[in-house]
């Protein structure tokens, strides 16, 4: 079967259904008609590649890929896919006994080829990180950690966006501990109880990386275009009285940027701001915002 060019389609062979799969025991995990039925967990998110489309169409038209990227599956790849196009995709139900879907291209996470991980359509892979409690008593110590991730595998980046803010210059290395943008959607590639990779992992993309992160668990390197700053909640009068900077009646204040990788944003620079951030981080007791030039009204100096 030929797909047509410009198509941005892939016909995936949907080899084992998961409303299909059985425990050990021979019990059926789930059956569409089951009450629990959920999408989002019991959704077809494995095959293999049938068919490519020749090429992408993207030229920033309702027809267009989200970004731009190179095809980089071929016929006989095990592939990984999200499960709201599984859900919704075209289903072609053939005489082999088989069910076939046609994909978008930028829904496909991650192939395999020759026992080899390919991340696609820029989504590198990350491990879960877990929480380190000071105390043994904490709840939290050994749980998952949502905001942090590490880089397992890397992939090509995309070249380009219809949203002319994102781009993809932000550099990991495999190990690198990063800390996710407040736009990053972080679901499993995968069901536990499905797993078929082999292990556990999160797609993001590099735009949706904001930090990458040191030995000490402190923010190494930013990402392009993304400033920290340091609220100012409070003012000091000469007369001694100290003066709340949040108001209630207005939803922005003003803070001092104390990292940057802005080319024009300046450590020292002040910043106004929405008051609910959309990123906050702390370090040795102190809250900072993360900002992108999104999130900033204008800027001055002191």
């Amino acid at each position: 079967m030929d797909l047509v060019s410009n198509s941005n389609k892939v016909l995936v062979k949907i080899e084992e259904r998961n409303i299909e799969k059985k425990t050990d025991a021979g019990i059926i995990m789930i059956s569409a008609t089951d009450t629990d039925y959920n999408p989002a967990v019991h959704s077809d998110r494995y095959g293999v590649v049938h068919s490519v489309p020749p090429n992408l169409r993207f030229d920033r038209t309702p027809f267009s890929t989200t970004w731009e990227t190179e095809i980089e599956l071929k016929v006989g790849d095990e592939v990984w896919f999200d499960y709201m196009n599984s859900e919704n995709c075209v289903v072609l139900d053939c005489d082999d006994g088989n069910d076939y879907k046609l994909l978008e291209y930028e829904n496909i996470y991650v192939a395999k080829r020759d026992g080899n991980i390919l991340p696609l359509n820029g989504y590198c892979l990350f491990s879960d990180v877990k929480i380190k409690a000071e105390s043994k008593f904490d709840p939290t110590d050994g749980d998952v950690d949502p905001r942090y991730g590490t880089v397992s595998h890397i992939a090509i980046r995309n070249k380009s966006y219809q949203t002319s803010i994102f781009n993809d210059d932000m550099d990991v290395e495999v190990g690198d501990k990063v800390l996710f943008g407040h736009r990053a959607q972080r679901y499993y590639i995968e069901e536990e109880r499905y797993m078929s990779m082999g292990a556990m992992y999160r797609p993001i993309q590099r735009r949706n990386v904001a930090a990458v992160m040191d030995k000490d668990d402190k923010i190494k390197r930013l990402a392009p275009k993304t400033v920290m700053v340091n609220p100012l909640k409070e003012n000091i009068l000469p007369s001694g009285i100290i003066m709340p900077m949040f108001r209630k009646d207005i939803p922005h204040f003003k803070a001092e940027v104390v990292m940057s990788n802005h080319t024009t944003i300046k450590n020292g620079d002040w910043v106004l701001c929405p008051k609910v951030a959309p990123l906050r981080y702390t370090e040795d007791g102190t809250e900072y915002y993360l900002l992108t030039e999104e999130d900033i009204y204008f800027t001055w100096d002191e």
